[in-house]
Order: C-alpha cells, then structure tokens, then sequence
C-alpha cells in the first residue's frame, strides 16, 4: 500500500468517525440534561437546529461511505457500512 492510500484512508475514516460521533452528540434534545419539571414550553423553539446538523452529518456520512465503497476494499466498505447501520439503530 502506498503513502497516498493511506493518507486517503486516514482522512476518509477520519471525516467518517467525526459524522458518526456528532451524529450521536446531537442526539435528542438540547434541554434533556434539565430536569422536567423545570422545562417551559416557550423555552423550546422550532428552529430544530440539531435535526438540520443531523441531516448533513447523515449526507456526509453516506457520501464518505460511497468513498469508502470506491477507493478501499470489500472487507473495509461492509464493516463501515455495518458500523452506520448500527449507529442508525440505536440512534435513530
């Protein structure tokens, strides 16, 4: 394996690694460390910002994963591809 494959493995895995994990940080609700009770409804806007960085952390995790399908082996793309699917469950 040359130099070039691995900096370009290095880089996709770590783009994919960070969709994942911003993907589960912004899981829920922004207001779930409170304690109910002390929860007003006026407090939750509906701007739904962290659905919106979900969605393209998902875009950009599925696109790295069709990179990951074209530029490494087979064996790499099914345990990325099983990794997201995983993350999607229980996350979802």
């Amino acid at each position: 394996m040359t130099a070039k494959g691995v900096l370009i493995r290095v880089l996709l895995y770590t783009v994919y690694v960070s969709c994942l994990l911003t993907y589960m940080m912004f899981h829920g609700s922004q207001y779930d460390w409170m304690e109910p009770s002390s929860i007003v409804s006026h407090i939750e806007d509906r701007s739904n910002t962290r659905g919106d960085i979900r969605t393209m952390t998902v875009l950009l995790a599925l696109f790295v994963q069709f990179l990951i399908f074209i530029s490494c082996t087979r064996k790499e793309w099914v345990g990325t591809a099983i990794l997201l699917a995983v993350v999607f469950a229980v996350y979802w």
